[in-house]
Parts: C-alpha cells; structure tokens; sequence
C-alpha cells in the first residue's frame, strides 16, 4: 500500500499520512465516550499513537498500552475515530481499573 505524499503542503510532513486535524478529531471522539481528558494526542512515523490524559478521581497519566493505526481498518478520519475510538477507551479504562485496583491494595 503506497501512502500519499503530501510534499510539505499545509505544513504536514511528506512521510506522515495522518494530519493534527486528525489527531484532534480522534481526541474529541475518546474524550466524548470516556470520562477523561486527553491532554495530549500524537503519532510517531509507524503510525503509533502516544496519549496522556487525566481522570478526575487519578490526576494525570500516560497511556502504557502502544496502539498502532493498521490503515487497512483506517484510511479516513472517520474510520480512524470509528475503529480506534473504542479500542483507546479501552485501554484508558482497563489502565484506569488496574490503579484503583492498586491504589485499594495498598491501603
């Protein structure tokens, strides 16, 4: 699968495939079906995604498990929210569960 290459145009690097746009699209999609903050979004060259977010109860935090973007499942921003959107809540939500879970033992 050959990516596109947008040559610098819009100031998006030519060997990046997803935009800022893109990423802020996504953000506001896993912060719609979660009930956390996502401080910040960003995505490396092989398309993995790095998130920190806040929960109210926890404070701050940095997304542990490593997504990766397949563009087979996603090509448009769309699909990016539709296909990854649950599967960061997820992972937020299982992050999230196993600190309480800690956080319980240790008292």
């Amino acid at each position: 699968m050959t990516l596109p290459d947008y040559g610098g145009a819009y100031d998006i690097d030519p060997h990046m495939y997803w935009t800022k746009d893109d990423l802020m699209s996504l953000k506001e999609a896993v912060e719609e079906r979660s009930l956390v903050q996502i401080g910040f979004i960003e995505m490396d060259l092989k398309n993995r995604i790095y998130i920190s977010y806040s929960e109210p109860e926890i404070g701050e935090m940095t997304l542990q498990e490593e997504i990766r973007i397949d563009l087979r499942k996603a090509g448009t921003t769309k699909e990016l929210c539709e296909v990854y959107t649950p599967v960061i809540v997820s992972a937020i939500q299982k992050e999230i569960d196993e600190y309480k879970k800690l956080i319980g033992e240790e008292k």
